[in-house]
Order: C-alpha cells, then sequence, then structure tokens
C-alpha cells in the first residue's frame, strides 16, 4: 500500500492544496483534514500523544489508517501540525514509526516571508496580540506551551531537517518544493509535484488552482488596531470585563530594518536553498 505525508508548514499553500488539489485526484485517496474540518481522531493522537502513550498506540493508530486507505491509489495524509514547536524530528520519527514505507511532502518557503504572513495571520484570526518581537523565540530548548513565544523561529531551520531525512530515506521517497514556486509557477509546481505522487493532475486542477488566492491574508489589516482588539477580547474572556475599543491605533511596520537583518543573520546557511 502507498502512503505520502505532507508535513508542509502553515502558510506554505498547504490550505490551497487540502482543499482544491488533493481531494479531486483521480488516482489519490486523500486522509485527513479535508475543507477546515477537524483532524481524525487516529491523526490527533498520531501528532500530539505523548511519547509513551503514543508507543503503545502504534499498532491502533495504524490500523485506524490501514481501514480507511486505499490498497489500489496513492494514499496521501496532509497536516500542517506536524510542523511547529521544534517537532521536525520526532514528526518524522513518528510517521516512519506509523508507516515504514511512507513518502515525505515537505514545502518550504523563505523564512523571513514566512515570518511575516504567519506573524500577521496569527494577529488576524488566531487572537494574537503581542508585539512582533514577543512573538518569536530564538532559542533551542521550546518552554511549556503557556510560558514560550507562539512562533519558534529553529522550525525554519530547513537544512538539518533535510540532513536529518537523508540519513533516513532515499532522495527518491521524500521531495522538496518551494512555495514560491507555488506562486510564481503553480502549473509547474503542480506538474512536479504531480510526478512525485505518481499521478497525473487533470487540466481543471492545474487552471482552476493557479487562479486560487495563496495564504491570503486581509491587505488592510490594522494590525495594531486587530492586536488592541485582540486583547480586548482576551480580558473580556478572561475577566468578563469589557474594554471600549475606541482607542484609535496609528498601523506600522512591524517588522524593522534592525530586526530584519537580525533575523536574517540568524537564519544565513541555515534554510536550503534561500539566499538570506
Amino acid at each position: 500500500m502507498q502512503f505520502v505525508v505532507h508535513i508542509g508548514a502553515t502558510k506554505t499553500g498547504s490550505s490551497l492544496l487540502q482543499e482544491k488539489v488533493f481531494p479531486n485526484v483521480e488516482g489519490l485517496e486523500f486522509l485527513g483534514k479535508e475543507n477546515n474540518q477537524q483532524y481524525p481522531r487516529w491523526l490527533i493522537d498520531w501528532i500530539y500523544m505523548d511519547d509513551l502513550a503514543f508507543e503503545a498506540s502504534v499498532e491502533r493508530i495504524r490500523a485506524s489508517i490501514y481501514e480507511v486507505a486505499d490498497a489500489e491509489q496513492v494514499n496521501l495524509i496532509s497536516a500542517e501540525a506536524f510542523f511547529s514547536g521544534g517537532r521536525f524530528k520526532q514528526s518524522v520519527d513518528r510517521i516512519l514509526k506509523i508507516l515504514p514505507q511512507a513518502r515525505i511532502l515537505y514545502v518550504l518557503r523563505d523564512p523571513i516571508s514566512w515570518l511575516k504572513s504567519r506573524y500577521a495571520y496569527g494577529v488576524e484570526r488566531e487572537g494574537l496580540h503581542l508585539r512582533f518581537e514577543q512573538a518569536i523565540d530564538f532559542g533551542r530548548s521550546p518552554l511549556m506551551y503557556y510560558k514560550r513565544p507562539p512562533i519558534y523561529l529553529p522550525d525554519l531551520f530547513y537544512g538539518e531537517q533535510i540532513d536529518y531525512l537523508n540519513t533516513l530515506l532515499s532522495p527518491a521517497d521524500y521531495q522538496i518544493l518551494q512555495f514560491e514556486n507555488l506562486k510564481a509557477a503553480p502549473q509547474a509546481f503542480l506538474s512536479e509535484l504531480a510526478g512525485f505522487l505518481g499521478v497525473t493532475f487533470s487540466e481543471d486542477i492545474l487552471t482552476q488552482s493557479a487562479r486560487e488566492k495563496v495564504n491570503a491574508v486581509t491587505r488592510d489589516l490594522n494590525l495594531n488596531e486587530q492586536r488592541w482588539a485582540n486583547i480586548c477580547a482576551t480580558i473580556k474572556q478572561s475577566f468578563d470585563v469589557s474594554i471600549a475599543q475606541s482607542f484609535a491605533c496609528q498601523d506600522e511596520v512591524f517588522l524593522s530594518e534592525e530586526m530584519e537583518q537580525k533575523l536574517r543573520d540568524y537564519f544565513r546557511g541555515k534554510c536550503y536553498c534561500y539566499q538570506l
């Protein structure tokens, strides 16, 4: 039975692939989250269980996957949750523990571009109210989830991640694609993806996907106003105290030139094919 696991991060076109591409390809059985629905229980356990509980559940999780898989098609499992919080190695190890024959699909994005998009998305849609500098973690020791900043920068050290894949898999068993190509040349991106999956994408999928907006965030979003609204909502939820939201916040560039240069220096030499 053939399996491919897509571990692309958020803000790398994952929703487009999950909603517009994977479910509509002949010869491909798409498993897991679809159309922004909840993950099935077996996928939640696979990703989030603590190590001891996971080890005790390997056979059950594998059996659950085989119950919904198709022996005649390529079975594709896609979840952004495999990527975050310094869990890349753990995720890859768990994927191959459950499905030793699985091939891995990983979509990368320029780390500075990813950070800008990820932060804006967090403010717009996830209630994030921290300043950009407070929201990022430069360390290599993620703290407990309630103590650490929400954006863990070493998740973007693609070089060491690919080195690890090379210790476990042959080059034919994993595929690295770049988000920038999905935006600039979507048909070429999708053709390369189809080749790795061993299926053929119809012209309808190629044409429709090329017209889709990728990772759209409200362009006229005032991040400071939205952060203030998020703070007010948090206080209301925590203390049942309402704060007037008439406070006018001037929008401003959240990533200063100084901070961007600091990030470029931090990532330089660690991000695979991206020149920083």
